[in-house]
């Protein structure tokens, strides 16, 4: 009686529909099961699964966005939930990552796509470095068994966003939308961090803390690897200014909010570096006389940023001064100089006798620790960038990023010869911000975690990617 009210007649019914209506019936069943066993906030999460496997397989440009903000502190880390996984949880774009990355594969080979192609001289850094990374993890894994291997590994995502860009972005449209991205991610995180140095409250989820003990009174912010985002910013407004293809009104703002997001790092090693890379991103724009005037011009609005800062706190700008004037006494014996001397020495100690495998991912080197404020894996973590791939994985790891800064110099050398005048700042801008992470991975471990690779990544594409769409063989994007 019920089926002839519905009018359902069986035989209607092909083997595609009952696949459906099985499907459907099983989800249904799976979603009920999900929002009885897990936190209310883990259901609404489930509800945008749809949406992004559907933009991963229509729109896979847009998810790669969606995972530069996200890995990026652009959309607040404390925001987005993990997923349960094993002991600890799942990062959101862990599984983007891999799920894009899988459906533009497949879609490249139905099309005849070539990823080497793609890549270009990339490819090379590119297969070396995910061999290190598979024999690492595969050998600690199960020679060298220890609870963080996977913790380390994933940091090493990051290396796929290499082809999941060039696959994806393939159009001169995507190419500006990418651009134009990277600019808010930059813009969005230097905001962020002015607000939480002036309120010393945490919203991405980075250091946020005292400067040292004699300035209990200034609170520092850090950004991870969105910091080498704001300083091409920097740089690309700063040359687009410059050329008249920016207002100055629109300009000046935007450079005094970058500028600032730079000092609430207080980073003595960053804002040497990024006056380095200034120099060659103006040079490489404009030749030598730009390279003087973009400077001075520079040097006006760092005292406008440090006016801005200083309103919200007024002791901001002495600490500027004596953070930037203090060098000698860091290294007289300041606890930032000693602990990284410290695990320098014990790097150096332990890799001549793990050349070939290293310690292994997730595995600890250091026998000395500080006396105080200890922090979860600190006998794991090293601040050099150059010397953490090689006591990790092996010597031979060490070549990882010297490929990488090769077949960047070689990549910058096309998009900012053959660039269009009007579209130049963009490869101008990329060239000089890569040198900053270059220069601050001595001090920093940005080759070996997540964020930092993302960003390192982020910057070769752009210069890859305005070699493909910018230069006299196709047009310009600006």
């Amino acid at each position: 009686m019920l089926f002839n009210t519905l009018k359902i007649r069986w035989h209607d019914i092909n083997a595609f529909n009952a696949a459906v209506i099985f499907g459907v019936t099983i989800a249904i069943i799976f979603v009920g099961i999900f929002a009885a066993s897990f936190p209310w906030w883990m259901s609404i999460a489930l509800a945008f699964v749809p949406v992004l496997i559907y933009l991963s397989f229509t729109a896979s440009h847009l998810v790669f966005f969606l995972i530069l903000l996200l890995i990026l502190n652009a959309i607040p880390h404390k925001l987005i939930p993990k997923l349960p996984f094993g002991d600890g949880g799942l990062e959101i774009y862990d599984v983007l990552i891999i799920l894009t990355l899988a459906n533009l594969i497949v879609k490249s080979m139905i099309a005849g796509i070539s990823l080497p192609n793609k890549l270009g001289i990339l490819i090379f850094p590119f297969i070396f470095t995910l061999s290190c990374v598979f024999v690492s993890f595969f050998y600690t894994r199960f020679f060298l068994p220890n609870p963080f291997v996977l913790a380390e590994a994933r940091q090493h995502l990051a290396w796929l966003l290499l082809p999941i860009a060039v696959l994806s972005i393939d159009s001169i449209e995507k190419y500006r939308a990418f651009i134009n991205v990277v600019l808010v991610i930059g813009t969005i995180v230097a905001a962020i961090m002015i607000f939480q140095s002036l309120t010393n409250i945490n919203v991405i989820g980075g250091r946020v803390e005292e400067l040292d003990r004699f300035n209990t009174d200034i609170t520092r912010s850090t950004a991870g690897g969105a910091i080498y985002l704001i300083i091409f910013s920097l740089y690309f407004f700063l040359n687009a200014s410059f050329a008249r293809h920016l207002s100055l009104w629109v300009g000046i703002p935007l450079l005094i909010l970058l500028i600032s997001g730079l000092l609430v790092t207080f980073g003595r090693g960053i804002w040497v570096a990024t006056a380095i890379g200034l120099v060659v991103a103006t040079y490489l724009y404009r030749g030598a006389a730009t390279a003087v005037l973009i400077p001075i011009a520079a040097s006006l609005i760092v005292l406008m940023a440090i006016g801005l800062v200083s309103i919200g706190n007024p002791r901001m700008g002495e600490a500027i001064v004596d953070r930037t004037f203090g060098l000698s006494k860091e290294f007289e014996g300041g606890n930032s100089y000693v602990y990284r001397k410290t695990e320098n020495i014990e790097a150096l100690r332990v890799i001549p006798n793990r050349l070939f495998m290293g310690v292994g991912l997730g595995g600890a080197y250091k026998t000395v620790v500080t006396t105080n404020n200890t922090f979860e894996g600190e006998t794991r973590y090293i601040h050099n960038g150059y010397l953490v791939l090689p006591l990790k994985m092996g010597m031979h790891a060490a070549l990882i990023p010297f490929l990488f800064i090769f077949a960047t110099i070689v990549i910058a050398r096309r998009a900012v010869t053959f660039s269009f005048q009007d579209s130049k700042h963009i490869p101008a801008a990329a060239s000089g911000a890569f040198i900053v992470p270059v220069i601050t991975s001595f001090t920093q471990p940005e080759w070996g975690v997540l964020p930092g690779i993302t960003a390192i990544c982020t910057l070769m594409l752009v210069l890859l990617l305005h070699s493909r769409f910018c230069t006299f063989e196709s047009r310009s994007v600006f």
